[in-house]
């Protein structure tokens, strides 16, 4: 079972790398989240849902066993989040052999980790005050709503652009 948690919360290994495990973690998450947001809304939102409920108890578990608030390997919030920016992105921006299908994901990828890192409130809160698997997923979660809406406001602009 300890090998499940740890495979399930680095994401199958992407949250060991050496650097930057968040955005290794959000990178290794985009073929999934993608597969998921061309199957429909809905799906993507329980894929989100899914990694979120599971997170936190993996996260939980990896916490007491790291003893740490925070384990740095720990990366599937970062995949929450991640299917939660994708969310909004049309149908239409998902055909991954086009040039908007790969700016809608490199732009939802940039703006997800911008506010993974930058932490506005409430994504600051839950890292500061909720120690434990909660604030581990509910940071992310707040980074991904953000990253969805400032997807979501590139792709409105896309057109003025290309």
């Amino acid at each position: 079972m300890k090998f499940l948690n740890y495979l399930w919360a680095t994401w199958f290994g992407s949250g060991y790398a050496p650097l930057a495990p968040g955005t290794a973690g959000s990178l290794a998450a985009l073929p999934f989240v993608w597969f998921f947001a061309t199957l429909g809304k809905t799906e993507l939102l329980i894929f989100a849902v899914f990694t979120f409920v599971t997170g936190v108890i993996v996260s939980n578990y990896i916490s007491k066993d790291k003893t740490a608030d925070d384990p740095q390997i720990v990366v599937i919030d970062e995949v929450c989040g991640q299917a939660l920016a994708f969310l909004l992105i049309p149908a239409d921006f998902l055909d991954i052999f086009t040039f908007k299908a790969w700016f809608a994901a490199l732009i939802s990828f940039g703006f997800f980790r911008l506010f993974d890192v930058w932490k506005p409130w409430p994504a600051s809160y839950f890292d500061t005050k909720m120690h434990n698997g909660w604030g581990m997923m509910l940071d992310d979660v707040a980074a991904g709503v953000y990253a969805m809406i400032a997807t979501y406001g590139a792709i409105k602009i896309y057109p003025l652009i290309f």
